[in-house]
């Protein structure tokens, strides 16, 4: 959570992110304890961030990391990706309780020609994906086969 001097929660801070050898990503500006790991001092020139959707988390360097809406155009070419999917349905998720931050968030990627898995309300439970077997219908509509006579026993 991100608080404010007179204490009113604001959103989180949205970012697009690169570490060298990988693509441009969504992710949050955060800080080590609150990935649960032990305190470390801010390094010179960068800002710790949390990649959405590969539980991954670290230093990058300030030019490496820019404003999300400003910049969404960095990650759009890779918005059919499962992946990329997966980053922005986590990053809703994260903005899911602060309804214009979501508007602007679903605005701004549809405008690149993204599409929004939208974010379960935060007192629904998240779908996790997993499901069972779907059932195949009773009739695929091809015509059945006739059943062959039984051969007569000798």
């Amino acid at each position: 959570k991100i608080m404010s001097d007179d204490d009113d929660l604001l959103p989180p801070k949205l970012l697009i992110a690169k570490v060298k050898g990988f693509p441009w990503w969504p992710a949050l500006e955060t800080s080590p304890e609150a990935q649960g790991m032990a305190p470390t001092p801010a390094k010179k020139d960068q800002r710790f961030v949390y990649f959405f959707g590969t539980k991954k988390c670290g230093w990058v360097k300030l030019d490496c990391a820019v404003d999300f809406f400003d910049n969404v155009g960095l990650v759009s070419a890779k918005f059919k990706d499962l992946k990329m999917q997966l980053a922005l349905y986590e990053t809703e998720q994260c903005l899911s309780l602060f309804p214009a931050a979501v508007q602007l968030f679903r605005t701004t990627v549809v405008s690149k020609g993204g599409r929004v898995r939208h974010a379960p309300h935060p007192e629904q439970p998240a779908n996790t994906g997993k499901q069972g077997k779907q059932r195949k219908p009773e009739h695929s509509g091809k015509p059945e086969k006739p059943e062959k006579p039984e051969k007569p026993e000798k």
